[in-house]
């Protein structure tokens, strides 16, 4: 018999067929082998991840308490730490090995901490595109940079001010029992008060830092930041003038809104009313227990006129009249012209209303001319903050 081998045409007709099912197979195992690598990568990632959130929770006082720095680790310290092998990481999809770092950051929705690696260089001069405030660990064997990190505003003004106490009269930062208070006048030419700060905008007075969770009790001094009370029955109705774009700047917060009786006249007793009824708003107004502890020659009847005396509250109405956040059961207490603490029937008299905010713990300074920022109005401090405030009542943080 004869063999019979392929024709040309048949062996054409293989090839372009083997030719057809490479072109079909082909990218379908190369897509696998790629789908690989990338689940392989994404494997690889949460592992570094798992291993600084480990970290995290071994270190939480490496960590950043008031949630205004974030924190960068690098797979080198966590390997120095022990929190990774020592090994070699490769990258299964481009085979570089992997030197990046993973940023550690509180979410404040959620209220616990984020992990996400990025292949950045953090033994490198880096800059964050979203954050100016930030701790980045590299190495065990040596301490952490912190060129970058902020402190809380707060503390910048504890440290920088020469704490007084009750009983002294000059212009300053007061230490008293549940708070920081600014008292005096911006006419003595010796010491000027000094407690002016830009925020979200506007231009603030400080009234108060609480010493129970820190925030910052900050009253508006300039336009827009004044609104007239004409409409607003009580202040229930305040928050209606607060619709002003503070975009996330505003924090709710609980206000001390009891009946006062004008036969309650010393600051004690007044603070301890308003502390019988609480309301929870984004915004405020001026309480009379502000007003009178502002002044640092008010007496023990806050009615009394020298509460106006060495009082730059005062001397920011400027003659206006004010609408305080205190009633007496039917009328709202008002700061008047002369600057008294007065009743006003609220549907009879329309007087200037000037808000007050609670910031966060979180707020810091910035700016490129922060040692310049001296609290003056020419030269206010200028603070914000980076993260959305939060909306509760503490500081409590989950890892």
């Amino acid at each position: 018999m004869k063999n019979k081998g392929f024709t040309l045409v048949e062996l054409l007709c293989v090839i372009v067929i083997i030719a057809v099912v490479s072109g079909i197979v082909f990218p379908i195992v190369l897509d696998n082998i790629n789908k690989s690598k990338e689940e392989l990568t994404k494997v690889q990632i949460k592992d570094i991840e798992g291993a600084a959130k480990k970290w995290a929770l071994s270190n939480l006082n490496s960590l950043d308490k008031y949630h205004i720095n974030d924190i960068y680790v690098s797979i080198e310290y966590l390997q120095d730490t022990n929190f990774l092998d020592k090994d070699v990481l490769l990258n299964p999809e481009t085979k570089e090995e992997m030197e990046g770092c993973v940023l550690i950051r509180y979410d404040f929705d959620s209220k616990q901490y984020t992990y996400e690696y990025n292949e950045i260089d953090c033994k490198g001069n880096f800059t964050p595109n979203d954050s100016d405030a930030y701790i980045v660990y590299t190495s065990a064997l040596n301490s952490a940079d912190r060129s970058h990190a902020k402190e809380p505003f707060f503390q910048t003004l504890i440290d920088n001010n020469d704490l007084k106490v009750d009983g002294e009269t000059t212009p300053g930062l007061y230490d008293l029992d549940g708070e920081y208070v600014f008292r005096g006048t911006d006419n003595n030419s010796e010491s000027p008060i000094r407690n002016y700060v830009e925020y979200a905008g506007h231009t603030w007075r400080i009234l108060s830092i609480s010493k129970d969770d820190y925030t910052m009790k900050l009253i508006g001094s300039s336009n827009p930041a004044i609104w007239s009370s004409e409409g607003k029955i009580n202040y229930a109705e305040v928050d209606q003038f607060s619709t002003f774009n503070l975009n996330n700047a505003l924090v709710a917060k609980t206000w001390y809104n009891g009946i006062v009786d004008s036969s309650l006249t010393t600051l004690a007793d007044v603070e301890s009313a308003l502390m019988a009824t609480t309301i929870n708003k984004n915004i405020g107004l001026l309480s009379i227990f502000d007003y009178a502890v502002a002044s640092s020659e008010c007496s023990n009847n806050i009615f009394d006129s020298s509460c106006k005396n060495n009082n730059y509250l005062y001397e920011m109405f400027n003659g206006n009249s004010a609408w305080t956040m205190n009633t007496d059961g039917n009328r709202i207490w008002y700061i008047n012209s002369n600057g008294a603490i007065a009743l006003e029937n609220p549907a009879t008299a329309t007087y200037n209303l000037y808000p007050v905010i609670k910031v966060p713990v979180s707020v810091y300074q910035t700016g490129s001319d922060i040692e310049d920022q001296v609290g003056s109005l020419n030269s206010p401090y200028k603070v914000t903050s980076q993260y959305k405030p939060i909306v509760v009542e503490n500081n409590e943080s989950n890892v």
